[in-house]
């Protein structure tokens, strides 16, 4: 079973992911909501790491450099809600296998997001991931 650990400022976000991990048959190890993402991916080693772009404090993609830094084969996974391209290729440029974009809006009294973009994103994920591990 693949485990993961999702850090990242919006709960709903979280969600979305684990969610989709879950229903992928991966297991959510960790959540974490701020710049302690370090920590919570020293204590879990997780198999992948995915990790809000927008999240606060994070200047410079420095906790995806650290991570790496930690282990130059995490694998790791930036997500953003902002589709913010330059941020995107910058978490490409240090180290991040990809970016998933999630859209969360409020319409109609609803909130709305791009789900099954997301999910395809995600069985994408994983499909890499198996095939770098060789599983």
């Amino acid at each position: 079973m693949i485990s993961v650990y999702i850090a990242g400022d919006s709960e709903g976000t979280r969600s979305i992911i684990g969610d989709g991990l879950i229903g992928l048959g991966c297991q959510v190890v960790a959540e974490a909501d701020n710049e302690d993402a370090v920590n919570g991916y020293n204590q879990f080693m997780p198999d992948i790491t995915f990790l809000d772009l927008a999240m606060p404090g994070m200047k410079e993609m420095q906790i995806l450099k650290k991570i790496k830094s930690i282990n130059p084969d995490a694998y790791v996974v930036c997500f953003d809600s902002f589709s913010d391209k330059k941020q995107a290729l910058n978490a490409m440029m240090s180290g991040a296998r990809y970016v998933v974009p999630i859209i969360i809006k409020f319409e109609n009294g609803k909130f709305l997001s791009n789900y099954e973009g997301v999910r395809s994103d995600l069985i994408e994920v994983v499909e890499d991931y198996n095939k770098i591990k060789g599983a």
